[in-house]
């Protein structure tokens, strides 16, 4: 055991009172290390007054706290050996033995609670051999930092001014708690809504960083709020006062004498210690002084600097080999304590939970750390060999095991090497991925010895399973599987894996053979990664910004392409793969070779590339259908522009976003996601709430209920370009909602967009706008005041992140939009703003929503911290009978100067309507011309249009100058007519069946249903002579090459519901053969169990959310034998699809997943798409007339 308790029980005492039984421990240490603090907190019945304490030879009391009830003592270990501590007084007596060890104890095998400790890798093992010398930099690179002459950085300067000890002292070490928020709305009462500065409360945040508005006060270990200037804690922590003053902090919370408390009643506690600990101690000074020392070391050769590196990285070893065996001491489970009473203890239920346990800090910040101390030390590996000063220190710092050079190395190797290792394999540092296997890799380069190769197994063949990173962790396009910047993280780590295993791979050839070991960069996919962000872009400065990215600015962008990727990114991927828009990318702008790259072929290649081409890729309208993004573009240069709809779903850092849209032009974001919190106190009420982005809200249905969306149609059918996108809910009655966009240009410079959506379900629907930062002129509705409060009601104050509507928690973002104006819907409302700070620019929305719907119109901004807009919202609701279905509809334009836009009318429709749904018909007179759109919920249904237009398009425009025909488009639907004028297709559709595929080489041959012609009749003035521009989607029994470019859309009853890019195409009897653009694969893993029906993976399948793999197609590893799947069950096991396929027993499942190409690992593959799923390519004309 770790410790032993002894109960003294005074048989007096205990006849008079039987208090003693009330005695309690709240806080005591698993093992203590001589010079490391501790602290022992009790608890006893109130009045018993102070406890008595005996303490023995080897540890030293150095403050204690009484609080009558609460008893708090605080201890330096002095010397190894049992140390019993006795307490007594009128609560009873207690001794507690804490066990003090010697560092060179650490190693040995012990066990809490069933877990085998220490926890250093290989377990229960030493090291084979110790590290050769340095592995992870080559001679020509130690030459290229030294010719660089860097000058060093200024921690490394300032500690060659410092002794020892103080480097030392930098940190108090692992006893001492870390975290990185003084408000953890997640582990604290009342959510720590309200909560902000213990003296001025939530002013604090005001015009200021939502999450790190503190101030650090080096010399004192305190943090100062910047509003009321009070410094925190009170007491001197530093020089260990441990409570002092009105607002003490121990190091395991400030406890304010006067307490503070939200609603519930429950007091707050602000770990001011552990937040300076964290950021200012450890991530400001003592490891980035380690990179900086360790750099200036191999620069200058001044070996100072790797003498003062090698202090930093003993105490930073000594802190994680301390945590190999003191679980208590890990991040999480401080963490989750100090904000809790009643002493800020660590929670002691999670000791024995390795998973996520984290390690000094959270793992996203850490695990870089730890990769960056590795590769310091191998830096001035040699010089540590050489410093007896060194050696001398550290034994002074309790290590008299540190005898000689061998020793240090051991203890460094133990406390990053080993213990790093460990933490991965124990997943106890994972967060953002892959950040942890990152570090692996790095330890195993680091370590540089056969030995290493145990941990690549481990990456490649464990757990991890990197040799499927890119099909399991990826979305089919290259997206990584959360959004913005972190998926940059996802794209820059797998990079550094990819060279890390290079640089093995180089170093130890014969060791890291196939089939064992393979790199990412062989794998067909290693390009998608990078192609994703180019393939994102919007208009060569913006990119959407969906979920926790970005922030809701307008401001004109600078050039710039493949955001959140950088020149250095590209550079790097095109000295890789050779792709050269990868080149273009890394030329950049600024037209310059990224000096990351060293090569000087790579670099003139660059160079050539971006001379030639020029920085900026081409982009032509998208559907970027992992990341679920359908992308309509037109315009060049600075008048560009982008109309987007999402329709996906990300796996993490995600907002309730579905079937938002964005609009970006003129250079900048125009309809601007809110982006990353300001801070987490109000974010799950409005950042990432629904009401915030640009969508539609069914009062009792989960916004999570929302699966993946599907792309229905897409047609880039310039000048009026066309997408539609859909999700289903899990909720009872399958409720639905649709999105419809159009892009439609007025000419060169200038574009309106129109959106639609389809709601369906439940007996209210809630739809939310927002314009861009401005006061927002309202036309069209008689509104009022409200007299106060907020759209949530005029009872319901603002902020009030209690408030339900009807049962939905969802609804309370109303509650965040302070002061409305109010009304009702009586025909179209407009809204017309200039945006704030950017005379002349404007931006003016018309809605149209169900006659009767109450509107409300308020101006909100950031609710918790420092925001960068100040925007009108529009709200509409409509009720009736459920099953409801509504329909909102807004024609969105941007301008610079006049508006282009004179006058927008809805239309009559006369026809049978498709569905819950009537067609919308607007006329839209703009300075030019004049035109009539229709959009429907599909094609196929005729329908008349007030002034003789008629079509059975689910998307026609009808574009007359001068009361001329112009231009007439006509998507998914067969005639578009007026005034005896036509243009008709063939067919609305091209349908048809899969039959087979070649899932490597990207083919699928499709047996069409029907005739295989598709012709264009166009019945306008002057004939074929006065036509300027006709396209459409042509196809004939002997030619299919017209359907190249177009997007195909794959769906079957098990919900599959793909599209992609057709890159070739060609005729063959009874259909096509198309070649489509991404690889097909969406998941793959080693086949470790086999049941009726069912295939387990060895590899999780990370993307299993929201119905990824719904419908795809299970495949064994030649492709011989396939099944279409319903669903994946834990993340692991596809199951087979019985009603499609039958019956599907073991046997047969484990004939077709035999190790076929007799590489040792039987696999199993996910394919986007398989035989006998459904292909359907809408069909689209556009024709312009001279």
């Amino acid at each position: 055991m770790h410790r032993v308790i002894i109960v003294v029980i005074l048989v007096a005492l205990a006849a008079a009172s039987g208090a003693w039984a009330e005695l309690q421990i709240l806080d005591e240490p698993l093992w203590v290390f001589p010079g490391q603090p501790f602290r022992i907190a009790l608890s006893q019945p109130a009045g018993a007054g102070a406890l008595d304490v005996q303490v023995p030879a080897n540890l030293e009391m150095t403050d204690r706290w009484d609080q009558d009830e609460r008893q708090r003592f605080y201890f330096r270990a002095l010397e190894p050996g049992d140390a019993p501590i006795a307490f007594s007084g009128a609560g009873g007596e207690l001794t507690i033995t804490v066990q003090v060890i010697a560092w060179s104890e650490v190693y040995e095998p012990r066990e809490y609670e069933g877990v085998q400790l220490p926890r250093l890798w290989p377990m229960g093992e030493e090291l084979e051999e110790l590290k050769p010398g340095r592995t992870m930099r080559t001679d020509e690179e130690i030459e290229q930092m030294r010719a660089s002459g860097a000058e060093a950085g200024a921690i490394a300067k300032q500690w060659l001014e410092m002794t020892d000890e103080e480097i030392w002292s930098i940190i108090p070490g692992p006893a001492v708690p870390r975290t990185c928020l003084i408000v953890l709305g997640s582990v604290e009462p009342d959510r720590g809504v309200g909560k902000g500065c213990p003296v001025c409360g939530m002013e604090i945040y005001e015009g200021r960083d939502g999450f790190y508005p503190w101030i650090f006060e080096p010399e004192t270990w305190k943090v100062k709020c910047p509003n009321c200037e009070t410094s925190f804690p009170s007491n001197d922590w530093r020089n260990g006062d441990m409570h002092s003053g009105p607002f003490p902090d121990d190091g395991f919370g400030c406890e304010p004498v006067e307490p503070v408390a939200g609603k519930s009643g429950e007091p707050w506690r602000w770990p001011f210690i552990a937040y300076y600990h964290q950021w200012q101690a450890y991530m400001n000074t003592l490891t980035p002084g380690i990179t900086q020392a360790a750099r200036a070391y191999v620069v200058t050769g001044d070996e100072r600097y790797a003498h003062a590196c090698a202090v930093a990285l003993a105490r930073f070893a000594e802190a994680h080999l301390d945590m190999s065996l003191n679980l208590n001491h890990r991040k999480m489970v401080n963490r989750d304590g100090v904000y809790r009473g009643p002493v800020g203890a660590p929670v002691k239920s999670r000791y024995i939970r390795l998973r996520s346990s984290f390690s000094y800090i959270q793992p996203n910040w850490d695990t870089p750390r730890i990769a960056d101390a590795m590769v310091a030390y191998d830096l001035i590996y040699d010089a540590i060999s050489e410093d007896e000063s060194l050696l001398e220190f550290v034994r002074s710092q309790y290590h008299p095991e540190i005898a000689t050079a061998d020793d240090l190395h051991r203890m460094l190797h133990a406390g990053i090497i080993r213990t790093g290792a460990q933490y991965g394999i124990d997943n106890a540092t994972a967060r953002n991925w892959p950040m942890q296997e990152q570090m692996v890799a790095s330890l195993a380069l680091g370590l540089g010895t056969e030995q290493s190769m145990e941990l690549v197994d481990f990456l490649l063949n464990g757990w991890p399973g990197l040799r499927y990173l890119l099909t399991n962790q990826y979305l089919k396009d290259g997206a990584g599987h959360e959004t913005g910047g972190y998926n940059s993280i996802q794209v820059r780590y797998t990079a550094d894996l990819a060279d890390l295993f290079s640089r093995m791979e180089a170093r130890m050839p014969e060791l890291l053979q196939p089939p064992r070991f393979i790199s990412p960069l062989n794998d067909p996919k290693f390009r998608q990664i990078f192609d994703f962000p180019l393939s994102a872009s919007l208009i060569g400065r913006v990119t959407d910004e969906t979920g926790d990215a970005g922030h809701a600015s307008t401001a004109v962008a600078g050039p710039r392409q493949g955001k959140p990727l950088s020149p250095n990114d590209f550079a790097e991927a095109f000295a890789w793969t050779g792709t050269e828009r990868f080149a273009q990318a890394a030329w950049g702008p600024a037209g310059a070779v990224p000096g990351v790259i060293t090569d000087p072929e790579v670099a003139a290649e660059i160079e050539r590339i971006g001379r030639e081409r020029g920085w900026k890729v081409d982009l032509p309208s998208d559907v970027v259908d992992g990341y679920g993004h359908a992308i309509l573009r037109s315009g060049d240069g600075d008048r560009e522009r982008a109309l987007w709809v999402r329709y996906g779903v990300a796996v993490q850092h995600r907002h309730q976003d579905m079937l938002t849209i964005g609009l970006a032009a003129l250079g900048r974001n125009l309809l601007p996601e809110l982006g990353y919190p300001v801070g987490w106190t109000y974010a799950p009420s409005w950042e990432t709430n629904w009401g915030t982005h640009y969508g539609t809200h069914i009062t009792g249905v989960p916004t999570g209920s929302f699966g993946i969306g599907e792309v229905r149609t897409f047609a880039d059918s310039a000048p009026a370009q066309y997408a539609r996108a859909g999700s289903l809910s899990s909720a009872d009655g399958q409720p639905a909602r649709e999105k419809a966009i159009a892009l439609v240009d007025i000419d060169d410079r200038d574009c309106y967009a129109v959106s639609i959506e389809r709601v369906t379900g439940g007996a209210e629907h809630t739809h939310s706008f927002h314009m861009p930062s401005g006061v927002a002129e309202v036309s069209g509705a008689d509104l009022q005041p409200q007299g106060g409060g907020t759209v949530a009601g005029p009872d319901v104050a603002y902020r009030d992140t209690s408030f339900s509507h009807n049962g939905d928690g969802e609804m309370v973002s109303l509650a965040f939009m302070p002061d409305p104006m109010v009304g009702e819907v009586g025909g179209p409302v407009e809204m017309a703003v200039e945006l704030e700070g950017q005379d002349g620019v404007f931006m003016h929305a018309t809605h149209l929503a169900p006659e009767g719907a109450r509107l409300w119109t308020s101006q909100c901004t950031a609710p918790g911290g420092k925001g960068t807009y100040n925007a009108t919202w529009l709200v509409m609701q409509h009720s009736g009978e459920a099953p409801l279905a509504s329909q909102y509809a807004t024609v969105i334009e941007p301008y610079e100067g006049e508006r282009r836009v004179r006058a927008i009318t809805p239309l009559e429709v006369s026809g049978d309507a498709a569905g819950e749904f009537a067609p919308i018909a607007l006329r839209i007179e703009t300075d030019a011309f004049t035109d009539t759109l229709v959009i429907q919920p599909s094609g196929g249904t005729p329908c008349a249009v007030e002034g003789g237009l008629s079509t059975d398009a689910e998307f026609a425009l009808w574009r007359e100058r001068h009361g001329a025909v112009a231009t007439t488009v006509l998507v998914r639907g067969t005639t578009l007519e007026r005034d005896g004028m036509s243009v008709a297709l063939t067919a609305a559709e091209h349908r048809g069946v899969i039959e087979s595929c070649d899932w490597p080489e990207r083919k699928v041959r499709v047996r069409l249903e029907g005739s295989a012609e598709q012709r264009l009749q166009a019945g306008l003035p002057g004939g074929e002579a006065a036509m300027l521009d006709a396209r459409f989607t042509g196809l004939s029994s002997a030619d299919a090459t017209a359907l190249v470019g177009r997007m195909v859309h794959i769906t079957n009853e098990a919900g599959n519901g793909a599209t992609h890019r057709i890159v070739a195409a060609k005729a063959i009897e009874g259909g096509v053969e198309l070649t489509l653009d991404y690889d097909a694969r969406v998941g793959e893993g080693p086949v470790t169990e086999i049941a009726d029906g069912a295939v387990t993976s060895g590899a999780v399948l990370k993307l299993n959310s929201f119905g990824y793999y719904s419908g795809k197609t299970l495949a064994n590893e030649d492709g011989s034998a396939s099944w279409r799947i319903t669903h994946v069950e834990g993340s692991v096991k596809p199951i087979i699809d019985a009603e499609h396929e039958g019956a599907v027993s073991a046997d047969v499942l484990r004939e077709a997943f035999a190790d076929k190409d007799g590489d040792g690992i039987a696999r199993m593959l996910l394919y986007d798409y398989g035989p006998g799923d459904t292909v359907t390519i809408p069909c689209w004309a556009s024709v312009t007339r001279r």
